[in-house]
């Protein structure tokens, strides 16, 4: 081993210097790119509610009433 170190210097230290610098980036958790942060908007905020349809029915009816009353209050006055 000592004797292949010796005969092939420049391959020894370029393959102790590239396993350092692995470890390294290893130790000191290297990132390539840094992550990106994500931001969230905060939207509008909706009321919701749920209808049934009959009382909505029932107060479209009762709407109707009221104008059909107003008109004939109305009619009476002339």
């Amino acid at each position: 081993m000592l004797e292949w170190i010796r005969e092939n210097k420049k391959a020894f230290i370029i393959s102790v210097s590239l396993h350092g610098m692995f470890l390294t980036a290893l130790f000191f958790n290297w990132q390539a790119e840094k992550p990106k942060k994500i931001v969230m908007e905060q939207g509008e905020v909706i009321q919701v509610t749920s209808v049934d349809a009959n009382s909505y029915q029932a107060k479209i009816k009762k709407i109707e009433q009221q104008k059909r009353q107003k008109e004939r209050q109305l009619a009476q006055q002339k």
